[in-house]
């Protein structure tokens, strides 16, 4: 979660103790300038999530930079040799 109204948050994560090699499978954000939009009755979509980019893993940790006012979802998968 980044609760900056404004900024970006770069987000780095450590993998220890994941065994093997790893890869982004899938990045999901749901994002918006409105904190306190809201899906209605009439406007069944106006916050929904979308596929974001740039997540990676570099030597070893989980790199991502976190939209402002987003919450995110960043799925790992081994890679099959």
């Amino acid at each position: 979660v980044n609760r900056s109204l404004t900024e970006q948050l770069p987000m780095e994560l450590e993998l220890r103790g994941f065994e093997g090699a790893w890869r982004v499978a899938e990045h999901i954000v749901l994002s918006g300038p409105d904190p306190k939009a809201t899906n209605t009755e009439a406007d069944p979509f106006h916050v929904v999530p979308h596929a974001g980019n740039g997540a990676a893993i570099e030597d070893g940790r989980l790199c991502a930079m976190l939209d402002a006012l987003s919450w995110n979802v960043i799925r790992l998968e081994p890679v099959k040799a």
